[in-house]
């Protein structure tokens, strides 16, 4: 790999990460190759290629990345570097959680949302008339902290692969959720019966769901109200896929959604759903996921336009929530990721940010 157009390439970004860091160590990541970045003085730099090089397969082990070419592996070896200073940068702005290498370090930003990321929020608040303004609830005696994972009503983190279907993940496990308040069994349910099945647009013509393609957690609702419900993921199984023919069985039915509210964007109000009621489907800003390791994340800006679903299942003592992810358990905190209080609704949102059912 170590040719003259790597190096070259190499020694482009550590100039560019060796001036634009300071190398103090109360301000370096953990991670011990962007440590060794930003802490090259000293160190021949073919050498610390060689370390890069011997990280990049180690990475490559550990996730089972495999290239076609050898130009492509060169490829992902700059971007790779490139995804340090993101981290790095992450890691500055964003100082409660940890950052570093995952297993999206070979991807570009772009390439991360467009394989993993839903569509933007609506750019209007407009919803459709079937959702309905969730009552207001008292917040004068909300326990300290919860998590519903503590109480079993939370299935296994799952992981979506390439088909961008965090919408339909974060709408099967609230399902999951009121399924198991009502019959004390928990229940995988069928994420591909939404995939295959929920076509719906919302307005008309506009903002349709799509399968591996992306969708809205407030259409895919919308639809398992009026299919009747949703099935067990042991009777419609998983694929990562779209594009199939629907295999939707009425008479499968594990459980169905007898009406649909939006939770008023107000952090209180969240944690009271969450405290008295069952875990809620969230929308987030997914900037700093890439890199996400673990910890609390708060980054010191704030950033709008929510486009990656989650299901928020507890907050802590100091109101931290933590959130279950679709991108598997080697991502994050064991497939979780946790946001600092009033961040989640730190902007000026006019979209929906939290979503609750009842069901049948």
């Amino acid at each position: 790999m170590a040719n003259y157009s790597l190096f070259s390439l190499f020694l482009f970004l550590l100039s560019i990460i060796s001036t634009a860091w300071t190398t103090s160590e109360h301000e370096l990541n953990d991670d011990p190759l962007i440590r060794q970045v930003v802490s090259s003085d000293g160190v021949d730099d073919h050498m610390l290629l060689n370390k890069f090089e011997y990280q990049f397969s180690k990475f490559k082990k550990t996730y089972n990345k495999a290239y076609d070419t050898e130009e492509e592996n060169e490829y992902r070896f700059g971007v790779f570097m490139s995804n340090l200073l993101r981290a790095r940068r992450h890691q500055k702005l964003d100082p409660s959680a940890k950052h570093g290498i995952t297993k999206f370090f070979d991807l570009t930003p772009s390439e991360f949302h467009n394989q993993f990321l839903m569509s933007e929020t609506l750019q209007h608040p407009n919803l459709p008339n079937t959702i309905l303004n969730a009552p207001i609830l008292s917040t004068n005696d909300l326990p300290s902290k919860i998590d519903w994972r503590d109480r079993g009503a939370v299935t296994r983190v799952k992981d979506q692969g390439s088909c961008k279907a965090s919408w339909a993940f974060s709408v099967a496990g609230i399902m999951e959720a009121v399924h198991y308040q009502r019959s004390y069994q928990l229940a995988d349910l069928s994420v591909q019966q939404i995939l295959d099945c929920d076509s719906t647009c919302f307005p008309p013509n506009t903002n349709c769901d799509a399968g591996c393609d992306g969708g809205y957690t407030y259409n895919a609702l919308n639809y398992l109200s009026s299919a009747g419900g949703i099935m067990a993921e042991f009777d419609y199984p998983f694929t990562g896929t779209s594009s199939n023919p629907c295999q939707f069985d009425k008479s499968a039915v594990v459980s169905s959604v007898s009406k649909i509210f939006y939770i008023s964007n107000k952090e209180d109000q969240i944690a009271a759903y969450v405290a008295k009621r069952n875990p809620v489907i969230v929308l987030v800003n997914s900037q700093y996921l890439q890199s996400y390791k673990g910890g609390v994340s708060c980054p010191s800006q704030c950033l709008q336009a929510g486009n990656h679903g989650g299901l928020l299942v507890g907050y802590d003592a100091g109101r931290n929530w933590t959130i279950k992810n679709s991108w598997g358990t080697n991502w994050g905190e064991d497939g979780y990721f946790r946001l600092c209080k009033d961040y989640i609704t730190c902007y000026d949102q006019v979209d929906p940010i939290a979503l609750t059912v009842v069901a049948d």
